[in-house]
């Protein structure tokens, strides 16, 4: 099933839409690691879920008729890096300083993906540049965050620091990723999160009996639905809509959805998780939506301006 995968394919509306759609399944995924994790080991909760999620894209291949052609041995190669940085060791951390700090502080701290993103972009090859506004752009987001930081939340100093290494992982995740997705060649983005995912939980499975082995597991219906709700939502949707956009636009792009992050997030965290918000956030929100029309529009302007010229009728 093969997709196209450039803004200008795709058109700049419905990237859009989808960048917000990914936000929302990666705001909430935050909220069902964190209420998984009561009752439950962080490493049975990551490897549980992305078993979940290798089912569910399972399914879905068999369901569309799938039949994606093997990766090129490059591409696969820098699949595997990106599996373990952005997933077994960024979602690691991620599990890890959840249980030190609330799902709104850890939110907040990942939201700066895309300061990383961009400065990661602009230092590696093919060294994408960011225009003085998509640059402004980025930095009004960062002063939405830092306003959404001033609520409630808590954390200690070695949860922050796990927080912000996860943060960096995820950032030069964005760069490989997009890398792979140029080499994926005719492979779909739905095959390529299949892969992601049943790769990652490979990896963790060895770590999750233990831990399960060692501790005490608290098993309720409650935390097995929030299992349920990671695997098919937090990883297998997210890592869907992750190669699908990055396909179609640049990292500094892409990245805008952990900006999104921290509003859909910490709402769920208050509805469902009863952790508290404080009306200044919603401020911090609104400065968070500018920056993401900022840099949409400088990404509008830059592709429009890149295009070719129409061809003449007839030649």
């Amino acid at each position: 099933m093969g997709e196209p995968r450039s803004s200008s394919e795709s058109g700049h509306g419905p990237l859009l839409g989808l960048i917000v759609l990914w936000a929302l399944a990666t705001g909430s995924s935050f909220v069902f690691l964190h209420g998984a994790q009561r009752g439950l080991g962080y490493m049975v909760v990551l490897d549980l879920a992305l078993w979940v999620a290798a089912l569910s894209l399972g399914v879905a291949r068999l369901a569309l008729g799938d039949r994606s052609p093997p990766l090129p041995r490059r591409a696969f190669g820098r699949q595997v890096v990106l599996v373990l940085v952005t997933t077994c060791a960024a979602y690691t951390l991620i599990s890890w300083a959840q249980s030190r700090s609330s799902a709104t502080t850890t939110l907040i701290v990942v939201a700066t993906v895309p300061l990383f993103g961009a400065v990661l972009a602009r230092l590696t090859p093919p060294h994408e540049a960011v225009s003085r506004m998509g640059a402004a752009g980025l930095l009004v987001g960062l002063a939405g965050v830092a306003i959404v930081a001033g609520g409630p939340g808590d954390a200690t100093a070695a949860g922050l620091i796990a927080v912000v290494l996860a943060t960096v992982c995820f950032a030069g995740g964005f760069v490989v990723g997009k890398r792979l997705c140029e080499e994926a060649g005719g492979q779909s983005s739905l095959g390529l999160a299949f892969r992601h995912v049943w790769l990652a939980a490979a990896v963790l499975t060895p770590p999750a009996v233990v831990q399960a082995a060692a501790t005490t597991q608290d098993v309720t219906a409650v935390n097995l639905l929030y299992v349920l709700g990671l695997g098919v939502i937090g990883f297998g949707y997210v890592y869907f809509m992750y190669y699908l956009v990055l396909r179609r636009t640049t990292v500094a792009h892409a990245s805008l959805v952990s900006y999104l992050q921290p509003v859909v997030g910490i709402l769920l965290a208050w509805m469902l998780l009863d952790e508290g918000i404080r009306g200044a956030q919603f401020a911090g929100i609104a400065l968070i939506l500018v920056s993401v029309a900022i840099v949409d529009a400088v990404r509008r302007r830059e592709s429009m301006a890149a295009a070719p010229p129409p061809s003449p009728a007839g030649r």
